[in-house]
């Protein structure tokens, strides 16, 4: 039985795909499986991954498209490593990744979580950021409380599988929201020592339809995922651990809690197609930001916040005109 076991969940990633799993199957540590699934792909994805012929991947194929985080539940139960890694299937591994963080949980054998810095790229810009994450556990627990952020790219997590003898698996609730990652590193993180390394060992691609976008009946709590994300961290640490998504747990307060973003929701529909703009400028994916900016202008021309991100995007590719002549690379604050 392999030691370790590296989940991908793919998804309409037929250009990024075989690059990602060379990435893994290339690394200096070799005792692994790749357990992988197209998740209902319409492009080429799953043939690439069928062509690919190495006795440690695994393959669990969705008929239908279920999202990335039932994917991911359904290829951790056909796992039996002790460790458990996470690849996008768009993103890249440094050669040494997965080696160093092996070393990391047999080291020490409290920690149960450990993460690295990363690379984010931006293919459309040619530009990169670099990350800056705390490193230890102490430091990285204050940060998240401090901050309300959690400093770990989900990607790249690396954890022990015992772990899930003690917290659930990635929770329903946030199918197709997003923040499923950072809600299981948060419950990690309150009972057990978590780590990030400092080496940059993961490259992110920022890819703007690289993930399922199917509409679900949760979409207005997009915007305010973060939010939603830490009132559930909050009632843990009021409520001895328990939270609004467990069976005994607050449920009536948290309840409360979506029903007023309904509301703001309600009162203000632009804020979904706003956040969905703000998250594209902030990627630098300006071609994409300013065809939604078109359509908050046409359809609410009155909302002064569609004027300020307009501005936003054309201040922003002006930028970008300006260091297009000098160097390559924004470096995160």
């Amino acid at each position: 039985m392999p030691r370790l076991s590296i989940i991908i969940s793919a998804y309409n990633c037929e250009e990024y795909i075989k690059e990602s799993i060379d990435s893994i199957l290339d690394q200096t540590y070799k005792d692994f499986e790749i357990i992988i699934a197209d998740d209902g792909s319409k492009d080429n994805t799953r043939k690439i991954i069928d062509r690919i012929k190495d006795p440690r991947i695994k393959k669990y194929h969705n008929q239908k498209n279920i999202g990335l985080l039932k994917t991911w539940n359904k290829l951790i139960e056909y796992s039996q490593s002790d460790f458990l890694a996470w690849q996008d299937a768009d993103d890249i591994s440094n050669p040494t990744r997965l080696e160093k963080q092996v070393k990391a949980l047999e080291d020490d054998s409290d920690l149960m979580l450990i993460g690295t810095n990363f690379v984010r790229h931006y293919p459309n810009i040619k530009r990169s950021t670099f990350s800056n994450f705390p490193l230890d556990d102490c430091d990285i627990k204050n940060y998240i409380d401090q901050k309300h952020q959690v400093p770990f790219i989900g990607a790249s997590k690396m954890i022990r599988r015992k772990v899930f003898d003690h917290v659930e698996l990635f929770r329903n609730f946030f199918d197709r929201l997003g923040w499923e990652d950072f809600d299981l590193i948060l419950r990690i993180s309150e009972k057990f020592k978590v780590k990030n390394l400092s080496e940059h060992l993961y490259e992110y691609r920022y890819v703007s339809n690289s993930a399922s976008r199917y509409i679900n009946e949760n979409l207005y709590l997009k915007p305010f995922i973060n939010e939603v994300g830490f009132f559930l961290y909050e009632q843990r640490k009021l409520q001895y651990g328990l939270d609004g998504l467990m069976p005994n747990g607050p449920q009536e307060d948290f309840i409360n809690f979506l029903n007023e973003l309904k509301i703001q929701i309600e009162k203000k529909p632009s804020l979904i197609y706003q956040w969905s703009c703000k998250n594209k400028i902030n990627n630098y994916d300006l071609l994409n930001a300013g065809k939604e900016i078109i359509y908050l202008l046409k359809k609410y021309p009155l909302d002064y916040q569609n004027w300020i991100l307009l501005l936003k995007i054309l201040r922003s590719s002006s930028v970008l005109i300006l260091k297009n002549k000098g160097q390559g690379l924004i470096n995160d604050f």
